[in-house]
């Protein structure tokens, strides 16, 4: 009886499945981790969208920290547009985007281009590829696209709106193309915008 009894116990043990590797439960815990650490700064950028949607400033406003000294003045670039005396008097050293400024010059800081693509982006694909891109917004002979990608290494957001213009010069079709990049730092898993870049 006792080796019957020894038997059984054996092949008990070896039916009971092996346990798993500690790697296996530490790649679990990452995995949560990150589960839980993506939304809450994709709950800013869904928060962010809302209140540029709705035009609450207050709220569009909580994520700026004033003054802002953007690289190359670029902000300015975009809020002066054509207007080539506002320009031309522009400093060589920072000049400094203040909240009154802020204020003054916003629908020249969100353009409606920008808004409307902002509101096609794909929070889903972000959320789960750090990368979204919305569908193409016609607005008479320009063609927007916005990609927002999250870089989890260097923790910024970038917001990519891709303008295409289609135009004749002397006859033959030429196509412009031209970037605004809105970039926010993830500071604690919050947005916090940091500056505009430009390119084209």
């Amino acid at each position: 009886m006792k080796h019957l009894a020894l038997v059984g116990m054996m092949l008990f043990w070896a039916c009971k499945p092996a346990p798993k590797p500690l790697q296996a439960t530490e790649q679990s815990i990452a995995t949560k981790a990150g589960a839980t650490t993506a939304p809450q700064w994709m709950d800013g950028f869904e928060r962010l969208r809302r209140a540029l949607h709705q035009h609450d400033t207050v709220n569009v406003k909580s994520f700026f920290k004033f003054p802002i000294y953007n690289t190359g003045n670029e902000i300015w670039y975009l809020i002066y547009g054509d207007n080539e005396t506002a320009l031309s008097q522009m400093p060589y050293s920072l000049k400094p985007f203040t909240e009154a400024d802020f204020h003054q010059f916003y629908a020249k800081l969100f353009p409606p281009p920008f808004l409307r693509t902002l509101q096609t982006t794909m929070p889903d694909s972000l959320r789960a590829n750090h990368f979204a891109e919305t569908p193409t917004l016609a607005i008479g002979n320009t063609q927007y696209v916005l990609q927002a990608t999250a870089d989890t290494v260097a923790k910024t957001l970038t917001l990519n709106l891709l303008a295409k213009t289609k135009y004749d010069q002397d006859g033959d079709a030429e196509v412009g193309e031209f970037s605004t990049i809105y970039v926010f730092n993830i500071v604690d898993n919050q947005l916090l915008f940091k500056e505009i870049r430009i390119a084209g």
